[in-house]
């Protein structure tokens, strides 16, 4: 029992690290943007493909949790629209604090 409870524990957290780690790849990726531009009314592309979002509604900056950020908020109508041409799938990942 005391192996099983051990073996069970070592797959939970193999299966924990395995989940958590990931890679963007540079040959399908459209955009990155990481809002750490500390002002203006452009948030950065900083992938290669050169798409800098144009921020509209007047999205306030603020320190983030490493580095810059930007603080939307969306009742008001803030949001960043960049120029990436789209197909039928798309994934979108983000960080977020509320």
């Amino acid at each position: 029992m005391r192996r099983l409870l051990i073996r069970c524990g070592a797959m939970g957290i193999a299966a924990t690290l395995s989940i958590a780690a990931f890679a963007l790849d540079a040959d399908t990726i459209k955009g990155l943007w990481r809002f750490e531009d500390g002002g203006g009314d452009t948030a950065a592309d900083t992938s290669d493909n050169g798409n800098d979002g144009t921020l509209f509604g007047g999205p306030e900056w603020v320190t983030g949790y490493e580095g810059d950020g930007l603080q939307f908020a969306f009742a008001t109508g803030n949001y960043m629209l960049a120029p990436v041409p789209y197909s039928n799938t798309a994934t979108i990942l983000m960080w977020a604090l509320y």
